[in-house]
């Protein structure tokens, strides 16, 4: 493996972190009091990435070069997510301070109310919420790195798939906002899926295949929003796609309280089935069939069945802009690739790598599920 020059990465990498959050803060004081807390969110992002570089300067001979480059890449790519995040939901918050509701509300995830007063506090709120969430991803990010993720062995399989999750993320929520794409979905809806998405995926792989570090903790105020959030757009949209999935999901919400030892198996297996489910109800074999042209989008033992990543693929043909739909394949493959893992860590004979996170499961796969539920067509 490659030497790693860690002067080098510092002086290279660690600036194009921090200095634009730092400059951010200075310009535009987090929306004069509104984000306040996110003060202290940035700084946290700050201290990840000195925890980052002082842990590689301690074992940067047994790093991989050819993982460590492309990771601190998308790093900087989610970091600049998160200061086009900011920088976006205060053009919106100024239009709402300017009484501007009319330009304001394509950007809103309700319609302004007669009371546009409630209506500016309602969105003022949202605003504080998802760019909490998006810094919240950010620090997660870093956090990752810090915490020994790529010198992992459990979870080298998934590696280029975390790479590429936070590339496409960054990519995506760095135009989200400049694109008008308002006829087909919601952009500020958009970025609080996808910062969601990006932080309970950290989450997830700390609390579940990184020992012997403090869990990850989301704050419980964002918990309970997200829960909500998620169990909102389950309980409207699963229903109506198939009232049997319903119980596939409800075996598997109580497997997780149960005392039955095999509860990690019938978890990670039930939620597997579930998003498979989902997703060929939501591509159906028939339509999807018509669409696909390559030979490669069929089954190998049955040439008129289409491949889960077909159908996957069809989903995602005509979502605008492409960098959504890049997104909404790559976070499958990775939560897919999670539930894979979970797989190994069950199988182990050893006690102590089982230290699966069902609660950072569930928040993970049921947050994903209405993700997809809320933008599939």
């Amino acid at each position: 493996m490659a030497k790693i020059d860690i002067k080098e990465l510092a002086e290279k990498s660690a600036p194009k972190m921090t200095k634009g959050f730092t400059e951010l803060l200075k310009q535009h004081s987090l929306l004069d009091g509104i984000i306040g807390p996110l003060d202290k969110c940035t700084k946290g992002i700050i201290l990840e990435m000195s925890a980052s570089l002082k842990h590689l300067k301690g074992h940067e001979l047994i790093f991989n070069q050819n993982l460590i480059s492309p990771y601190y890449k998308s790093l900087e790519s989610v970091h600049a997510a998160s200061e086009s995040i900011i920088k976006s939901f205060k053009l919106v918050s100024d239009q709402i301070s300017a009484a501007n509701y009319k330009s304001v509300s394509k950007f809103a995830t309700i319609m302004p109310p007669k009371d546009v007063v409630a209506f500016a506090d309602v969105m003022k709120t949202s605003l504080t919420q998802y760019a909490d969430i998006a810094l919240q991803a950010d620090k997660s990010a870093t956090r990752l790195l810090a915490n020994s993720f790529i010198n992992n062995p459990a979870v080298d399989s998934v590696l280029g798939l975390q790479i590429d999750f936070q590339k496409k993320y960054g990519q995506l929520n760095e135009i989200i906002l400049t694109k008008d794409i308002s006829k087909s979905f919601n952009p500020i809806s958009i970025t609080q899926f996808t910062s969601t998405e990006l932080l309970l995926n950290n989450r997830f792989f700390e609390n579940t295949f990184i020992p012997n570090v403090l869990a990850f903790s989301v704050d419980s105020e964002t918990t309970t929003h997200i829960k909500k959030k998620s169990n909102d757009v389950i309980s409207e949209k699963l229903s109506k796609l198939s009232p049997s999935l319903l119980k596939t999901l409800n075996g598997a919400r109580e497997a997780i309280y149960s005392k039955n030892e095999d509860r990690y198996r019938h978890v990670s297996a039930s939620y597997r089935e579930l998003l498979k489910k989902i997703i060929f109800k939501l591509a159906p074999i028939e339509e999807v069939r018509k669409w696909a042209t390559n030979p490669k989008d069929f089954r190998k033992n049955s040439t008129k069945t289409p491949t889960y990543d077909a159908c996957l693929r069809y989903l995602a043909k005509d979502i605008n802009p492409k960098e959504f739909g890049d997104f909404y394949i790559i976070d499958n493959k990775l939560i897919t690739a999670q539930i894979r893992l979970l797989d190994d860590l069950d199988h182990s004979d050893d006690p102590s790598k089982k230290n699966i996170d069902l609660e950072s499961l569930s928040l993970r796969v049921e947050h994903y599920i209405a993700f997809l539920l809320q933008f599939a067509h």
